[in-house]
């Protein structure tokens, strides 16, 4: 910031030109002879020094040695080639006419504006076009410095420089200048050619293209300068369909920018950088197009669904380039191996768009769709967008981006089941064998993987390879692999597996038979009962019952017993006796040993005796 008279005043933003790496190819001044002429780093003339106050050359090398007032358009003849060095000072048209450009440079003729003076102006702004006033004074006061171009009131025929020939801008600044009909700050018609290599085009202001406006035919090359703070607000007493457009650049014809700062425009409706409406928009290199607004929404290109950014050389931008697109569809022509799709990004307004590529490499803005990555155990889930960088989970990915999943895990651990990538509840993405799949249109994408400790797996492995019969080895090795299993890790056997493999732990002792051999009544309402011995099980189960008697149950806990005498019979009640085996098996569950029950013998019937 910079003081005047006590008043704080905001410096311009195109005053920190050099800071920003902008600077035009001047030199410091040179002077020829001390006081009549002055040279430039890079040209081979001399600049010989003007000293009218309310006139400009017809042709020639000149430079200013004051500002110059003129109450009529600096009409630049047929084929003259003019060198004009602002040297600090500025160029004002005043005029009550109507559609007056500052500056009018015919076919065939060539301006070249360069400055190298710093003297500080000020000036103020409202309703986005400044006025120029060295004697302004207030809070609201801002500066700049170098010379300017200043006061145009333009039609069709541009506010600022109204070219139809050749119009190469070194430095200055075109600022406070108005066109009804777009160009406030230059306009290019017929075959004419605007060369921006340094300087500033701000606070101009038209209904249509407050910058820059490239008709039909005409040419603009932008490799430097700057072109910020213009103002296109849309005339209600006018229909035009274009009005309301393009705050910076408005174009018709061909533009090509590969440096220099497109910021801070503003239009009432779309384009608040460049309105692309027809024509060829070349880019390539470094420009900052940013914070460029429609409305209060960032709008920095505006394409249709037909128009198309040729990259035409390798992008090194370092701030995304917003594009606010016409409709969803590929907008860039011969980007695979130029850039990339983080050159870009979408201003259309919310989250819904993002931008992907397509097939051939190119950038296409798309409905955003949420790729999730979910995974169970140790190990990693890799996926890759079309350039094969990795996303986190949550990314928002362009529908229909063909995406790479891979998946790799820990040591000790194994891919159990995956990657998978599904969409809505139990829908499937198709993976490829070189991992890939395409993301819906219409919905999110989550890939899940499940990994498991190598240990469990083989756990699990040896279970699902238990059928009957089975094989005491295998029933074995399995029992065996679960016990070896940690706490947390026996938790990852489902229940059904673990029931299986109890089953078969189980099978032997529920084979196991033992033969009732009889059963013979005696006196005193007894009943002796004898077996055949298994010495394979533990013990054996007794039952009898009679009709209207409530059945009992009696354990022998010695495979070695053979016969029991059963007391306490109701006499003339007739008995049912059958027994079975019991063994001891580890339940796998508990860590504990359970009784494992055979099946039942033939039953024998008795009559109990008094």
């Amino acid at each position: 910031m910079k003081q005047k008279r006590g008043t704080k005043v905001v410096s311009l933003l195109f005053s920190l030109i050099l800071a920003m790496g902008l600077m035009f190819a001047l030199s410091t001044t040179v002077w020829a002879d001390g006081t009549d002429g002055h040279n430039h780093d890079g040209v081979s003339f001399t600049f010989n020094k003007w000293e009218s106050t309310n006139s400009l050359p017809s042709s020639g090398n000149y430079y200013l040695s004051d500002d110059v007032t003129i109450t009529n358009t600096w009409n630049i003849n047929q084929g003259a080639s003019i060198n004009l060095c602002l040297n600090g000072h500025g160029i004002r048209l005043e005029t009550s006419d109507s559609d007056k450009p500052v500056i009018s440079i015919p076919e065939n003729s060539t301006l070249d504006l360069y400055d190298c003076g710093e003297n500080m102006h000020y000036f103020t702004v409202s309703e986005g076009i400044a006025t120029v006033n060295d004697n302004a004074s207030g809070d609201d006061v801002k500066s700049f410095k170098g010379g300017y171009i200043t006061g145009g009131n333009g039609g069709d025929n541009g506010g600022g420089v109204f070219n139809e020939g050749t119009f190469n801008m070194h430095g200055g600044s075109i600022i406070g200048n108005v066109a009804s009909n777009g160009g406030a700050g230059v306009r290019v018609e017929k075959s004419g050619k605007f060369n921006l290599e340094g300087g500033s085009i701000c606070y101009n202001k038209s209904h249509l293209a407050a910058g820059v406006r490239v008709r039909e035919n005409s040419t603009m090359t932008m490799k430097g300068g700057v072109i910020s703070d213009n103002y296109v607000k849309k005339d209600n007493n006018n229909s035009g369909i274009d009005y309301g457009y393009g705050g910076g650049i408005f174009i018709e014809g061909t533009v090509s920018i590969s440096s220099g700062s497109i910021i801070n425009n503003k239009s009432e409706y779309n384009g608040g950088g460049i309105y692309f409406k027809d024509g060829t928009l070349n880019i390539s290199g470094d420009p900052e197009i940013t914070r460029n607004k429609m409305g209060e929404v960032e709008s920095n290109i505006y394409m249709n669904s037909t128009t198309v950014i040729n990259i035409d050389g390798p992008l090194t931008n370092q701030n995304p380039i917003g594009v606010f697109r016409d409709g969803m569809g590929v907008f860039t022509n011969g980007l695979s191996g130029k850039g990339c799709k983080a050159n870009f990004k979408v201003d259309n307004s919310g989250t819904a768009y993002v931008i992907g590529l397509d097939s051939d490499g190119e950038a296409r803005v798309a409905i955003s769709r949420t790729v999730n990555i979910d995974t169970t155990g140790n190990g990693t889930v890799t996926v890759k967008d079309e350039e094969g960088a990795p996303i986190d989970s949550g990314t928002k990915i362009a529908a229909g981006s063909v995406l790479t999943v891979s998946a790799a895990a820990a040591e000790g651990w194994i891919l159990s089941d995956g990657p998978t990538a599904t969409y809505s509840g139990d829908q499937i993405c198709e993976i490829d064998s070189d991992g890939k799949f395409t993301v819906p249109t219409d919905y999110d994408v989550t890939v899940t993987a499940v990994f498991k400790a190598e240990a469990v797996q083989r756990v699990q492995d040896l279970i699902n390879d238990l059928k009957k019969p089975y094989d005491a080895a295998k029933v074995k090795e399995a029992c065996d692999a679960y016990k070896s299993l940690t706490d947390d890790q026996k938790k990852e056997i489902s229940s059904s597996d673990l029931a299986k493999l109890q089953a078969a732990l189980n099978d032997p002792a529920q084979a196991q038979k033992v033969t009732l051999k009889s059963v013979k009544a005696k006196k005193g309402k007894k009943a002796v009962v004898k077996w055949k011995k298994n010495a394979k099980v533990n013990g054996y189960q007794l039952t009898y019952k009679a009709k209207g008697v409530k059945a009992k149950t009696v354990t022998i806990k010695s495979a070695k017993t053979l016969t029991k005498t059963v007391k306490k019979l109701k006499a003339g009640k007739k008995y049912t006796f059958k027994i079975r085996t019991f063994t001891k098996v580890e339940n796998l569950t508990t860590g504990k040993a359970q009784n494992v029950y055979g099946p039942w013998s033939k039953a024998k019937k008795v009559k109990a005796k008094k």
